[in-house]
């Protein structure tokens, strides 16, 4: 009888193609987005521009500044809140939806701290 090198009798698959994270994980390799490359400095200049041209007082500009740091460090504190969740989980689902997850975070926190 020829052993069949490529599959494992041995235990039932371990990932579950219908699982929610399952799915999550495949959308977010499928939807790949690349912080460096998806947004020219031409885009970030625009957004300057439209910034610029605005009426607004110091106060309101500080204000939207405030509000973007604090949402860049939201998205750096969610990046490094679930690192040990990852390692933690014993479900390779569920590892595969928060390393997913992580990634997502990772490249939000990268994209904020270029703009």
């Amino acid at each position: 009888m020829a052993v069949n090198r490529y599959s494992d009798e041995s235990r039932d698959l371990r990932l579950d193609p219908d699982s929610f994270a399952e799915g999550y994980f495949r959308n977010a390799v499928y939807r790949h987005w690349d912080p460096y490359e998806d947004v020219s400095p031409e885009l970030l200049d625009g957004d300057r521009e439209q910034l610029i041209d605005r009426e607004q007082s110091e106060n309101e500009f500080d204000g939207l500044r405030r509000t973007l740091a604090l949402f860049g460090a939201g998205e750096e504190a969610v990046t490094e809140d679930l690192a040990p969740m990852a390692m933690a989980l014993e479900d390779i689902d569920k590892q595969l939806f928060i390393t997913s997850q992580l990634y997502e975070e990772a490249k939000h926190t990268a994209f904020l701290d270029r703009y």
